[in-house]
């Protein structure tokens, strides 16, 4: 129940949490693959909807939850039903979502996804992603044990973190703007992410040791070397960056994919949705 599943682990990658906004007519009570739990009220100046649904889907024991009664003036740009649903038990599904929205609606006219998370659980080290992590966000800062690339409300964000002792988990969020750039309007046309470029956001290189020795001997000397050296086990990113700008060294033939690179392109092939 901790939301790592072992058959996915350095395999597949997954989405941990979707959202989706739905305009449609309600049914009186709810489906029987649904089973349901007391709504409660959330509205406050804070929160668009009036009220929050939930239930767990009787087959796969997911949690689901849809937000519902308007509580946002004007109303324009507001669904009247707004789902989400996580990976707890099973890794979420096309399939699994459709269902639950059609256990709740009777009838819809219209959806957009709004929020996916794609997740990657692997067996690597948090020191070794972290190290090989490029990414031309300004914006790359830890807080408390995640390392995290772009802020809570940016297009999309990336998320490292240990989630079991032996798992650290990569996470990306793609929010409205991310999401139409990918042309992911639908919940089926989730399943682009096997095959979306990824790496025009972040990437995962290394330096050949080698070369790089070698091109350190030549422009470095002193602490300097040691310095170079630190980094390239430390962050390959503030390497690069120590290169190009202080010793003007062109780093791109120097760099190729790093063993993280290659593992997250295998399981982003393998994207169950």
């Amino acid at each position: 129940m901790n939301g790592v599943f072992d058959d996915f682990v350095n395999s597949k990658c997954f989405v941990d949490r979707v959202e989706v906004n739905v305009w449609g007519t309600p049914r009186r009570a709810t489906g029987s693959c649904i089973a349901p739990l007391p709504s409660i009220g959330i509205a406050s100046p804070q929160s668009k909807y009036a009220r929050l649904g939930k239930g767990t889907c009787s087959v796969t024991g997911n949690p689901v939850q849809w937000k519902y009664g308007n509580f946002q003036k004007p109303p324009w740009d507001l669904a009247p039903y707004r789902f989400l649903l996580r990976s707890e038990s099973a890794p979420l599904t096309c399939a699994q979502l459709e269902t639950a929205i059609d256990n709740v609606l009777r009838t819809r006219s219209r959806q957009v996804v709004s929020l996916v998370e794609l997740t990657f659980d692997t067996s690597l080290g948090m020191q070794a992603v972290y190290r090989d992590l490029f990414t031309r966000s300004s914006r790359v800062y830890q807080v408390g044990s995640c390392w995290c690339v772009g802020s809570p409300r940016s297009a999309w964000r990336l998320r490292i973190y240990q989630k079991t002792w032996r798992v650290t988990r990569i996470e990306f969020v793609f929010r409205p703007k991310a999401l139409r750039e990918l042309h992911i309007r639908r919940p089926h046309d989730i399943l682009r992410l096997r095959i979306a470029d990824i790496s025009r956001l972040v990437q995962w290189q290394e330096f050949d040791p080698i070369r790089t020795s070698v091109v350190i001997g030549q422009k470095a000397s002193g602490p300097a070397v040691h310095l170079c050296l630190a980094l390239q086990h430390r962050s390959m990113r503030h390497l690069d960056q120590l290169l190009r700008r202080e010793y003007r060294v062109p780093t791109r033939p120097l760099l190729r994919p790093s063993p993280v690179q290659q593992l997250l392109q295998q399981m982003q092939s393998r994207f169950i949705w």
